[in-house]
């Protein structure tokens, strides 16, 4: 009896971490969870990189470069207000069913708040990046929603270098975003690429001294 009092208690602990963790319409772990999750990926990324090869072994055993997207439904707040918050709330998780359909088992994918999702993938480099991000945007832009009809998302995303902050790695990508929405919305721009053709202007906000 007391064994399995105990069990209980750590199961109902368990249960209320995982429900603080995860967003309580799509299912998805929340801002919470991501920003818990950030610090844990990138000790792992600065910890591989910096290896020496007598610590081999305690290399990730994984080459590919990770990569940081957010999502954002386009118009959403007209969605809400032309076919009601209920409907809303329907795109929003027939959104996250589509994404996580486009997206890999092994790839993250939070609700970071409001009509706003962010990804985190392995690719093995930019053009790969590019082909997952705009599966998913051309996955929602097939998908006829029910009374919706159609609706799109942008997206801006960058490497998630372990080198810089991880806010300053959100900084860049929400700024990605930003300008897919002023180019007409429905697209999925990189940060790098943006700055590369002079479109933004790369702010250094802060770095992590790993040595």
């Amino acid at each position: 009896a007391i064994v399995h009092g105990i069990l209980e208690v750590f199961t109902n602990y368990f249960a209320l971490l995982d429900s603080s963790q995860r967003d309580q319409l799509t299912g998805l772990f929340n801002r919470y969870s991501l920003e818990s999750n950030l610090d844990r990926l990138w000790s792992m990324l600065s910890a591989n990189m910096h290896a020496s090869d007598s610590e081999s072994d305690l290399r990730i055993n994984d080459p590919r470069t990770y990569w940081l997207c957010i999502l954002d439904v386009d118009h959403f707040k007209k969605i809400n207000q032309n076919f009601g918050h209920m409907i809303g709330d329907e795109v929003l998780i027939m959104v996250t069913r589509l994404l996580q359909s486009a997206l890999r088992k092994s790839d993250l994918l939070y609700r970071y708040g409001g009509e706003e999702f962010v990804a985190i993938i392995a690719a093995d480099d930019l053009a790969a990046a590019i082909e997952a991000f705009d599966r998913c945007r051309i996955r929602i832009e097939q998908f006829d929603f029910p009374q919706v009809g159609h609706v799109t998302i942008s997206g801006g995303f960058s490497n998630a270098d372990p080198s810089v902050l991880p806010q300053e790695i959100m900084n860049r990508t929400d700024s990605a975003l930003y300008a897919a929405k002023d180019a007409g919305r429905n697209r999925i721009y990189h940060y790098a690429t943006l700055v590369e053709e002079g479109v933004l202007q790369q702010v250094e906000t802060g770095s992590i001294d790993l040595f």
